[in-house]
């Protein structure tokens, strides 16, 4: 009945989604960072921390504005599953980045999945144990 305008309540919202983005991030970073194995330096694991909490609250973020955009439940799905299957494409889950056609390049650096996947590597692959040379 447009008592409120937009921003009175997404900007709350939008607060309000920050502690439970960080609790869920840092359960699962919690739960998995140690038993995959990666490197046991407290600086990449809170590096982790802070990548997988960026991947959430946007990835959260985006779908509340789809539901807010398509405000029936069919649209919303549908425009929900066509943006992860694009994310999914573009992240270089389902097509890596060297084997997309050139035209399709720009989408890669457009998700921001590919982001977060190329700070998680990076956070990995750049820690001195992969320094080391085996003969």
């Amino acid at each position: 009945m447009y008592f409120y305008p937009a921003w009175a309540y997404a900007i709350p919202a939008f607060i309000l989604m920050i502690p439970i983005s960080f609790l869920q991030s840092t359960i699962w970073t919690c739960l998995t960072y140690y038993v995959i194995g990666y490197s046991p330096e407290p600086g990449r694991f809170f590096r982790q921390l802070f990548l997988h909490f960026g991947i959430h609250f946007s990835s959260v973020s985006m779908f509340r504005f789809l539901a807010s955009t398509f405000q029936t439940t069919v649209a919303s799905t549908t425009a929900g599953s066509i943006s992860l299957l694009l994310l999914q494409t573009f992240g270089g889950f389902i097509i890596p980045h060297t084997s997309m056609p050139a035209w399709l390049k720009w989408g890669f650096w457009f998700s921001p999945i590919s982001y977060g996947e190329i700070g998680l590597a990076m956070n990995e692959f750049l820690s001195p144990r992969w320094n080391k040379v085996n003969h």
